[in-house]
């Protein structure tokens, strides 16, 4: 793929856009104000820009041939193509034009995909659609669509072998009118297999030609026997009128490429700002967060703050219940030692007990013991007789028996053991 042309500041060149070429004697002249569409600013133009140094002169070349038929064979993102349409739309010309290309790409521009030949499209329908047609095919499909002499402007841009130029040339002269004038770009490039130089070193030997160095080249061949007077009169130009014209021609090329290059800095320039927009919400919806991130730190600081503040508290409590367990654990080895010797003691009474129980003086004693019981319990089943008999008498009966029951009474509970239920004390007469 070309590079992008070198251009000059193109402020310089106002002078000479605007005045007209001197004329001498009988020698032709050229006054770009009888031809305004040189000077009429492109509508489109996009990159890569190898080509849009020459929209003015094509545009200019347009209004000197005035064709009734325009055949593009190459068109990539539509410089020239658009640049002729322009043109043909601001004259008012009766024309039809053709743009042939597969929109694949070579080997020499590169490959690329369908939205360059889609965007070409809608931009073509929605402005030129009623007198511009887009062929996607080859070069040698599409010449079989055309009439032989029926084709005016013929501009060549596709693959820029010598050979394949050449083939280009010949399988589309037969279609080329009596007045055709056909455009080739890249002459002036001399690198890799680019050979276009070498066929219009040719073809600059057998008809008249005009040839722009500028922009890796464009070369202008009458073909046609009867060339337009006007493109003649261009060609025949000599000397400073020559030089200015060609002068006139690369500025304002170079304005249009200036342009856009401007406007691409202002594309970037606006993506810049918007990117910069983007970082700067992104920014600031970072700051937020953040900003949340440390009241929530500053929160959970709080809350830990909070929780020591508490576990200080707990811990105090249970150090203080540590000391009371210490307290409790010492009263309890106090009791365990008081219960030891309540046992001890009560082990000495039980062997004391046991010692009488088996001492001479208790067995001895043992009847005694067992007829006192008896007694107690012959004793109570008495009182018990006595008690209810006693309570079945009539009230004179009992108040006067209860004199002479009450010492039996005394006598009773004195026979009762020192610390056990008396029976008598039961009788109403013992009160």
């Amino acid at each position: 793929m070309m590079k992008e042309p070198i251009i000059t500041e193109p402020s310089a060149f106002s002078s000479v856009a605007m005045q007209t070429v001197p004329s001498s004697s009988g020698q032709p002249r050229f006054d770009p104000l009888e031809r305004l569409v040189l000077l009429q600013p492109p509508a489109r133009v996009d990159p890569p820009l190898s080509w849009a140094g020459h929209i003015p002169f094509a545009m200019l070349l347009v209004d000197l041939v005035r064709p009734r038929l325009l055949v593009e064979l190459g068109t990539y993102c539509g410089n020239s193509y658009n640049a002729f349409c322009q043109a043909v739309d601001s004259l008012e010309l009766t024309a039809r034009c053709y743009a042939v290309d597969t929109w694949e790409g070579d080997r020499q521009a590169g490959h690329y995909d369908s939205q360059v030949y889609d965007r070409l499209r809608a931009y073509q329908e929605s402005r030129y659609g009623h007198f511009s047609t887009l062929l996607k095919m080859t070069f040698d499909e599409a010449v079989s669509r055309f009439e032989p002499n029926s084709i005016d402007l013929l501009h060549i841009d596709g693959l820029h072998t010598y050979e394949a130029v050449r083939h280009d040339f010949e399988t589309w002269q037969p279609k080329l009118s009596d007045q055709a004038v056909v455009l080739f770009h890249d002459t002036a490039v001399h690198q890799a297999d680019f050979g276009v130089w070498e066929f219009w070193r040719e073809l600059q030997s057998r008809y008249p030609s005009l040839e722009f160095p500028h922009c890796n080249g464009l070369g202008v061949l009458a073909v046609g026997r009867y060339t337009p007077p006007s493109l003649l009169k261009l060609v025949n130009l000599e000397g400073p009128a020559r030089r200015g014209f060609f002068a006139l021609v690369e500025r304002l090329g170079n304005g249009v490429i200036f342009e856009r290059r401007l406007q691409e800095r202002d594309d970037d320039v606006k993506r810049l700002d918007a990117a910069l927009g983007d970082r700067e919400r992104a920014l600031q919806a970072a700051f937020a967060d953040r900003e949340q991130t440390l009241q929530e730190r500053d929160g959970s600081v709080h809350r830990a703050e909070s929780l020591a503040e508490q576990l200080s508290v707990r811990k105090t409590e249970m150090r203080k219940l540590a000391d009371r367990i210490a307290g409790l654990g010492s009263e309890l080895q106090h009791k365990q030692h008081e219960v030891e010797t309540h046992f001890q003691r009560l082990a000495a009474a039980e062997a004391s007990l046991a010692k009488a129980f088996a001492s001479r003086s208790w067995r001895l004693t043992r009847p005694l013991r067992v007829a006192s019981a008896i007694f107690r319990r012959t004793t109570h089943s008495a009182v018990d007789a006595i008690y209810r008999l006693y309570i079945f008498l009539p009230i004179s009966v009992r108040l006067r028996l209860r004199p002479l029951l009450r010492p039996l009474a005394s006598r009773i509970q004195a026979w009762c053991a020192p610390g056990a239920p008396s029976s008598g004390s039961r009788l109403p007469f013992n009160k």
